[in-house]
């Protein structure tokens, strides 16, 4: 319950300071204001050691500046998701070979345990109006997923992170037991409007036990 009400509290005060935020700004590193909230809520709740969750706030910082801004509009919009080290990059962009090179980038970075690139490569929209849609529905879907999985007791939310790219969703962390996986997969499949699901979630038990 002490964790919950943690949740709540912050939930509300960081939604008070991103209020006024444009509803899809013509370009951003991250179009979802939702995904802002989550991340400054895992921070502050996470399940893991204080000198783990730094050492995941310092790759991300680095990866955003050292990796992400110098790319500029050759990017229409991409995101990266790190826990225990590895990476997970969403969004989109339309040059296949900036999403190969962004993979080798990173994976020379210190520290970075892994990475799984799923950008997905389209052609450049020539206009607001489908981005504008993607973004309504991304957020709808991100908002419905963060509500269930936080909403289901046998889950720890905190261990969990997720993106949604033009209705594919994308989950990275960490399950305590094989019941709790499929809980999360089951709830996130079900959501309306989810096209697919990919999983790169693992499962480590509370006393070490990794399974694949």
């Amino acid at each position: 319950m002490r964790q919950r009400h943690t949740f709540i509290v912050l939930a509300s005060a960081i939604i008070a300071v991103c209020v006024g935020v444009p509803s899809y700004p013509a370009r951003s590193l991250d179009l979802n204001p939702l995904a802002a909230i989550k991340n400054a809520i895992h921070t502050a709740i996470e399940d893991r050691n204080a000198a783990d969750i730094s050492r995941d706030i310092e790759l991300g910082n680095r990866i955003l500046s050292e990796v992400i801004e110098p790319l500029g509009s050759e990017f229409l919009s991409i995101h990266s998701d790190v826990y225990e080290q590895t990476v997970m990059l969403t969004g989109v962009t339309d040059q296949i070979r900036q999403k190969q090179a962004i993979t080798r980038q990173i994976e020379k970075m210190d520290g970075v345990k892994g990475v799984f690139n799923d950008l997905i490569v389209v052609p450049a929209k020539s206009g607001n109006e489908s981005a504008a849609e993607d973004f309504v529905d991304d957020t709808v879907i991100e908002s419905k997923i963060n509500a269930q999985l936080f909403a289901a007791d046998t889950i720890n939310v905190t261990n969990f992170r997720w993106r949604s790219v033009r209705s594919h969703v994308f989950l990275l962390g960490r399950a305590l037991s094989e019941p709790e996986h499929k809980k999360v997969l089951g709830i996130v499949g079900n959501i309306n409007k989810v096209q697919s699901v990919t999983d790169h979630i693992f499962i480590r038990s509370r006393s070490g036990t990794v399974r694949p």
